[in-house]
């Protein structure tokens, strides 16, 4: 999946530059995928930029919010920002 989106180039690497490994990418994408899967209140995950650092991806920043259904108020939707901030 992630060899067909239209940027691969970018992720092979471009301009001289070292490629990211598209296996550890797809290993990071998977272990999003899982927390997404174990805590389904969670209605966005923003991930922005992914970095590599030599082997390593690095998020430099991260926002995830959180949606809460209230049955004592009539299942009004709530939002709550997780966590945001760099982690860099």
């Amino acid at each position: 999946m992630i060899r067909s989106i239209r940027s691969i180039k970018m992720l092979e690497g471009v301009r001289n530059s070292e490629g990211m490994s598209i296996a550890k990418l797809a290993d990071y994408l998977t272990r999003v995928s899982m927390l997404v899967r174990d805590a389904p209140q969670i209605s966005e995950i923003d991930l922005n930029p992914v970095k590599r650092e030599g082997d390593h991806l690095s998020v430099v920043d991260c926002r995830i919010i959180i949606e809460n259904k209230l049955k004592e108020q009539g299942d009004t939707h709530h939002k709550n920002i997780l966590w945001k901030g760099d982690i860099l």
